[in-house]
Order: C-alpha cells, then sequence, then structure tokens
C-alpha cells in the first residue's frame, strides 16, 4: 500500500517544534470533489470513528481554521460535535457556507472559502497533539 505523508513542520499542527504526521489515504479519509466552486458541496468519508476533530487550513497556509473539536471555545460554531463525527462514515458541507474558527486570542468564525487555491483537510483524534492522522485536499475557483 503507497502512502503519501506529509509533516506539518512549524505550524499550528505541532507542537513544540515536533513533526506531526498526516497520511494521505482515501481509504481512511478522503474529500470529493477534488475540485469545487461556490454552491457546491464536498463530501467527507472516513472510516475510522476514533478520527474525531476536523480543521482545514486555507491557501494562506498561516493559520489552522478548526471545524470540528473537543471541548471548543464559546465563541465558535462547530460543524458538529465530535461525538457526532465520530458516528458518521459520511457527511457533506457546502462551500458558500462553510465556517471555521482560527484558534486564537479574540478570534471568531470565518467563512472557509473566501480565495482561490488548495485547502487541506485534516482530520485527527487529537489535532493539537504529536499524534497526527489523515489529509485530504480540494481546489476552490471562485
Amino acid at each position: 500500500m503507497s502512502m503519501l505523508l506529509l509533516a506539518l513542520l512549524a505550524g499550528s499542527m505541532s507542537t513544540g517544534g515536533s513533526e506531526t504526521v498526516f497520511a494521505v489515504s482515501p481509504a481512511i479519509f478522503d474529500c470529493m470533489p477534488k475540485k469545487v466552486r461556490p454552491g457546491q458541496r464536498i463530501t467527507f468519508s472516513k472510516q475510522m470513528a476514533e478520527l474525531d476533530e476536523l480543521a482545514v487550513i486555507t491557501p494562506r497556509g498561516k493559520t489552522t481554521h478548526f471545524l470540528v473539536v473537543g471541548s471548543p471555545p464559546e465563541e465558535m460554531r462547530p460543524l458538529m460535535t465530535t461525538e457526532s463525527l465520530a458516528r458518521v462514515h459520511s457527511f457533506s458541507v457546502d462551500v458558500s457556507t462553510l465556517q471555521g474558527l482560527e484558534w486564537s486570542h479574540a478570534s471568531s468564525p470565518e467563512k472557509i472559502f473566501r480565495e482561490a487555491g488548495r485547502y487541506e483537510f485534516y482530520l485527527s483524534s487529537t489535532l493539537e497533539s504529536e499524534e497526527g492522522g489523515y489529509t485530504c485536499t480540494v481546489e476552490y475557483s471562485p
């Protein structure tokens, strides 16, 4: 089985400067279609219940926007609870309305798909750890 491994080095997906590895494995986590436009939906499929936190890195690439996370801050409007994400094998999101929260002081939920480019989704049992997980990407064209 060939798996492309991605390492997020210094960013909000790593702790203490150490590497966090996310694997590309469509059999475990995938998103379709791979190219989207406003008004379309992305369907995610996942095969492991313990993978219950979801985030996205936008083309700007400097920050992580959390979509589903355990113990979300009060200002976050999560896509669903971690318990709900653990139970589902597939779900879809509307590109035009998807919102996430940058995990920083005084942040507020913001629209995710705002510019053209590559959006990287990360699925893990604990995003803010060295545990790693799985990733899939979509290309957005407004």
